[in-house]
């Protein structure tokens, strides 16, 4: 009989809409990879009001969960694809304001607020549901998102029958925590769930009054994954803002702890590799109509135009006349992790327009992503200053594919980095990546092999540092010299791969 693993998690990639980030791929590939070694796999996430309405998904029988001193019954749908079973669970408090949107920002007074809510609610309704399968055999539980099933499986006697269940957290990004109140407040953990009497393990350990749902996940778990090796001893660290090193993030105990006690691993996230992909390049004109189309369709979803736009299709005019130009790379969130050392001041100026003034005529710098309006402000500015940067302010996977088989030379200069996927999907189209040596892209990047890699002691050292690395990779790539062309044929045989993750998490699901 084949082992069973449910997987739990916020997201899906492999359901239409499912995606926000990183974990959405993590689901849908190591689903499909569990599968093909002979698991029955289930994937249990939210349904947010639309990931189950096509007409493939049928109807299970429902679940009822304790929440708020009462009780509330989710519809449960579910479809069959490549071997995975995906189920969601459909509940009009889960959905929230919006229906189809799966994270909230409620603003730094009442972080989490909805989506701790929501998500607690998500796990009320999973815990329950696992309950009734005595055939589940591992439960694994992806960021503070499902850690609450862990609380129940602990704390409450309902959920006693989960205790004989191998469990596995996986830490996706620790420095987002699902830090809650305990009490006397809408949004707090004993509103949730009034009749659980939980420890002091659980309590945030820099605010009593709080609940931690990340350290939860830690210190409950039978067993601990990061996403990559290297973020797994990263995290063992303490914090050093000063220097800018991102560590445990105030969790840096438990996870000492557990990994003393042999129940941590770091499981470098795969991709995938098909037997044939697109060609290589495309022209500079064909890349910036693309583009053109992209900043339209981004355009057209504001009732204003913002200059960002405007700025962009201006560029792309100027862009489009250019015979030939060496094109640098960066596509992903703008977020203070991924794009803090780009943005910020050195010697007077950002990071930002000391690369902008090493690629001077000779290239451009295309730059694709939205988030952090600060970040956006600063990419703004540049892009009206300098002529050799595009920003396009959103996301576009069409046009992120695009770049990545285009471009000469991929940033990624990440404060940390848990794994990325970014940097895999530059690579896999020989595109050589500038990346800083943390976390996953220093288990995946090789500096002078398959990339160029930057470190520094800290923050001024690190800026230095990257722009010294992007001057030197950027004189490499610009004149196609044989080092950049031996780098980009080494980047694009480099594997990493989901057969070989799922082999890992095997390992861990059986001992």
């Amino acid at each position: 009989m084949n082992r069973s693993v449910v997987l739990v998690a916020a997201e899906n990639g492999a359901l239409p809409g499912g995606k926000v980030g990183g974990i959405a791929d993590v689901i849908r590939d190591l689903s499909a990879a569990m599968a093909a070694r002979g698991f029955d796999v289930t994937v249990l996430t939210p349904g947010y009001g639309r990931l189950g309405a096509a007409p493939e998904f049928e109807e299970h029988a429902p679940v009822t969960a304790s929440w708020r001193g009462g009780n509330e019954t989710a519809t449960i749908r579910g479809r069959v694809m490549a071997g995975v079973t995906h189920l969601v669970v459909e509940h009009a408090l889960i959905d929230g304001p919006e229906p189809g949107r799966i994270y909230y920002d409620d603003g730094p007074d009442a972080p989490f607020a909805t989506d701790a809510s929501r998500f607690a609610l998500f796990s009320a309704f999973a815990a329950a549901w696992l309950v009734t399968r005595p055939d589940i055999d591992v439960i694994h539980l992806h960021d503070w998102h499902a850690a609450p099933v862990l609380l129940l499986r602990e704390f409450m006697p309902a959920f006693d029958a989960l205790r004989a269940r191998r469990t596995v957290f996986t830490i996706h990004n620790l420095a987002l925590q699902g830090i809650r109140p305990l009490r006397d407040n809408t949004s707090s953990l004993f509103e949730w769930f009034p009749d659980l009497v939980v420890d002091k393990r659980v309590v945030d350990p820099r605010w009593h009054d709080c609940v931690n749902l990340m350290r939860a996940g830690i210190v409950l778990a039978d067993r601990v994954t990061s996403v990559s090796p290297r973020y797994a001893e990263e995290i063992l660290r303490p914090d050093d803002p000063s220097r800018g090193i991102h560590g445990g993030e105030g969790l840096e105990a438990d996870l000492q702890r557990v990994q003393a006690e042999g129940r941590l691993a770091g499981i470098l996230n795969g991709l995938e590799y098909p037997a044939s992909l697109p060609g290589r390049r495309r022209s500079l004109a064909a890349l910036m109509k693309a583009a053109r189309h992209e900043v339209l369709v981004f355009a057209s979803r504001d009732r204003f135009l913002q200059s960002t736009h405007l700025i962009a299709m201006t560029r792309i005019a100027q862009l489009a006349k250019k015979q030939k130009l060496t094109i640098a790379t960066s596509v992903g969130r703008l977020t203070d992790q991924k794009m803090g050392i780009m943005t910020s001041v050195f010697r007077g100026k950002p990071v930002l327009h000391h690369l902008l003034e090493t690629i001077g005529d000779d290239g451009v710098l295309v730059v694709l992503g939205s988030g952090d309006p600060g970040i956006e402000r600063v990419l703004c500015e540049a892009s009206a200053r300098f002529d050799n940067l595009l920003f396009i302010a959103g996301f576009s996977e069409e046009l992120a594919n695009d770049l990545y088989r285009t471009g000469r030379l991929f940033l990624m200069p990440s404060k940390f980095e848990p794994c990325g996927i970014s940097q895999l999907l530059a690579m896999r189209a020989g595109q050589p990546c500038v990346v800083h040596e943390t976390g996953g892209l220093a288990d995946t990047v090789i500096n002078h092999e398959t990339g160029w890699t930057f470190a520094g002691e800290d923050t001024l050292s690190r800026q230095a540092a990257f722009i010294a690395t992007f001057a030197e990779a950027w004189h490499a790539a610009k004149g196609a010299s044989a080092d950049w062309r031996r780098i980009s044929i080494a980047a694009a045989g480099a594997r990493f791969t989901w057969e070989q993750a799922a082999a890992a998490y095997e390992t861990l699901y059986v001992t």
